[in-house]
């Protein structure tokens, strides 16, 4: 059921326009900038920021984002939503 609803998730973030982790929304230092990962702590890992809204001044992560603001995304209880701001910029296909 957890399985499911991870999918389920990251496919609508994903239709949102917010790149997901590839590797069941861990968290880790070759995700991608602007990507989000969820965590089961209050904290982001090193390189990750958390996905609450508040403004960022890295202007690769502002033209990934197309704002200013990191996305505001609520997590369930005990984890939280993070997003690169180290990572590799993402090429377009």
């Amino acid at each position: 059921m957890a399985n499911k609803i991870t999918r389920v998730l990251a496919t609508l973030i994903t239709a949102s326009g917010i790149l997901v982790s590839a590797n069941a929304m861990a968290c880790s230092e070759h995700d991608y900038l602007g990507s989000v990962c969820l965590v089961a702590a209050s904290y982001c890992p090193q390189g990750f920021a958390p996905a609450d809204g508040s403004a960022t001044s890295n202007q690769m992560l502002k033209s990934i984002l197309g704002s200013d603001k990191l996305p505001s995304l609520q997590a369930p209880a005990g984890t939280k939503y993070c997003v690169s701001v180290a990572g590799p910029y993402p090429t377009r296909p």
